[in-house]
């Protein structure tokens, strides 16, 4: 992370209206959402890591909302992130990975016999982003609360439990009913009526769109520069922290290294 980047940790219920307006101010223009619906998803999570830049005069350049949810199994909890918005110049320092392993961190010390399940109704960049720091994940079709492909569970699978991805069922469903999101029922992706911005996507160079990692969430989600999300989960697996770890590192120290996680097979 750069010098000048410095990040602060906010309880999202003791956030001000002056904060509130400041961060939906970054959100939405990376990403147009009216005022209101920010605030009520907001006002679902636990904690929100803003990233300033000292030298930019303290601005706000990043956030990352995040909330812990319970299962019907009192050691399997699922750990949600909500808006994740970062300006196109601070993209490539992981800032993402980090915040969510700060995260996880801080409530596995907590709980250290719970599994963590990590829950995202993800745009495309979020899942790029992270689907390249992790090994196993699972795609989730929402209009059936069924798998949209296999997990892959070759890491770690004393700990890993498909029957899992049961209890994360409902919590799923409970957000889109909380958030007022649809589905699509043709192919199970989410409508949050969050739509990108034509400069957001100019961000990007035309090759980010031909990623095998782009190029699996497009094929999933053909509607995602209409407002549709894609859902998915993937284990705190042993396997997965060091992933997400040494994707931290590199992004740290060699941001120009570019490295892709290996495939998922598809059904």
């Amino acid at each position: 992370m750069s010098s000048s980047l410095v990040v602060t940790t906010h309880q999202c219920c003791s956030l001000d209206d002056a904060l509130l307006h400041e961060i939906h101010a970054l959100a939405n223009s990376l990403i147009q959402e009216s005022y209101e619906a920010f605030c009520r998803h907001s006002s679902l999570h636990d904690v929100v890591y803003l990233f300033r830049d000292k030298s930019r005069n303290n601005r706000l350049v990043g956030c990352s909302y995040w909330r812990t949810l319970p299962t019907a199994l009192p050691r399997v909890q699922a750990i949600v992130q909500g808006k994740l918005r970062i300006e196109a110049d601070y993209r490539r320092q992981g800032l993402h990975v980090r915040a969510g392993l700060w995260y996880y961190f801080r409530k596995q010390l907590r709980a250290p016999l719970t599994m963590f399940y990590f829950i995202s109704i993800a745009s495309l960049y979020n899942f790029v982003s992270m689907r390249r720091a992790i090994n196993t994940y699972t795609i989730i079709n929402c209009a059936t609360t069924l798998p949209a492909t296999p997990a892959n569970i070759s890491l770690n699978p004393l700990r890993y439990r498909p029957y899992h991805l049961l209890l994360l069922f409902p919590l799923i469903q409970s957000m889109m009913q909380h958030d007022k999101f649809g589905v699509d029922p043709s192919n199970g992706m989410v409508d949050v009526k969050i739509i990108i911005r034509e400069e957001t996507v100019q961000d990007f160079p035309p090759s980010y769109y031909s990623l095998p990692e782009s190029v699996e969430y497009i094929r999933y989600n053909p509607r995602y520069r209409e407002g549709y999300d894609l859902t998915y989960v993937y284990p705190f697996s042993l396997g997965n922290v060091i992933s997400l770890v040494w994707r931290a590192l590199q992004q740290m120290y060699w941001p120009k290294v570019r490295t892709t996680s290996s495939t998922t097979k598809q059904a």
